[in-house]
């Protein structure tokens, strides 16, 4: 009679897979727009003439 192969082991599974139907969505989105606009002119002008 001829020798039967035996089968590969076949790892167990760490985590079994869950069959839950509950499809958890959590979506957020946070948008934060900063604008700051700072102008500073500073004009300084300065004439002197001196006429002798």
């Amino acid at each position: 009679m001829p020798e039967t192969p035996t089968s590969p082991e076949v790892p167990e599974d760490p985590v079994p897979p869950t069959d839950d139907d509950s499809d958890s969505d959590t979506d957020t989105d946070t948008d934060t727009d900063t604008d700051t606009d700072t102008d500073t002119d500073t004009d300084t002008d300065t004439d002197t003439d001196t006429d002798t």
